[in-house]
């Protein structure tokens, strides 16, 4: 589907060659540094969510709201990093250590159920609700010549009106996720424009 190109670089841009250059020397070189360490999984987690989690306090102070998650409790991380991995998983089975911790306080069918949650399923509805909004923050990064420069506004367009029909589609999140990390590109570029 369309969504396999996984860019919203404008492929005009002569930042994509660069973009796409740095990255494969970034991925080889970290394969060749630290891709085989035992504990570059977890580090690589930490990482991610310590990143999402700067995201989303840097969202909130904006409101002046505070944003605690109790995963991100040093204690509760440094726990973590301290268990040795065949407490965590084993050639069958992931989350070992909670599934044994909850013996007897779930059901089996529970504890030993492999199928995953969807993150954020309610985002097809709180979408539909700014749809419009979204339209008219595509239309005003389509007037930015700057923004035009980096972004593919063409493919960000035809994401946004794929996304209004296709609620119910599996790859829909897949679209969403690559439609909002558009948004913040350029939001990105127009803050920066302006400094």
């Amino acid at each position: 589907p369309f969504f396999r190109n996984k860019t919203l670089i404008n492929p005009k841009s002569k930042t994509k060659a660069r973009l796409k250059k740095v990255m494969n020397e970034f991925y080889t070189l970290r394969q060749k540094k630290i891709g085989n360490h035992p504990d570059f999984n977890r580090l690589v987690m930490i990482h991610h969510f310590h990143a999402v989690m700067v995201a989303w306090q840097e969202m909130a102070f904006y409101f002046n709201l505070h944003i605690y998650d109790p995963t991100m409790d040093r204690r509760l991380v440094e726990f973590c990093l301290s268990v040795p991995d065949h407490f965590f998983k084993d050639s069958e089975n992931d989350r070992l250590l909670i599934r044994k911790a909850m013996k007897g306080i779930l059901p089996d069918e529970v504890r030993w159920n492999k199928s995953r949650g969807l993150q954020a399923s309610d985002v097809p509805i709180r979408v539909k609700g700014i749809y419009e909004e979204m339209i008219c923050l595509v239309e005003e990064f389509e007037s930015s010549m700057l923004i035009n420069e980096y972004l593919d506004i063409v493919k960000l367009k035809k994401i946004l009106s794929d996304l209004e029909f296709m609620s119910t589609k599996p790859e829909y999140h897949k679209y969403l996720t690559l439609f909002f990390r558009g948004i913040s590109v350029g939001f990105f570029i127009e803050k920066n424009n302006k400094k």
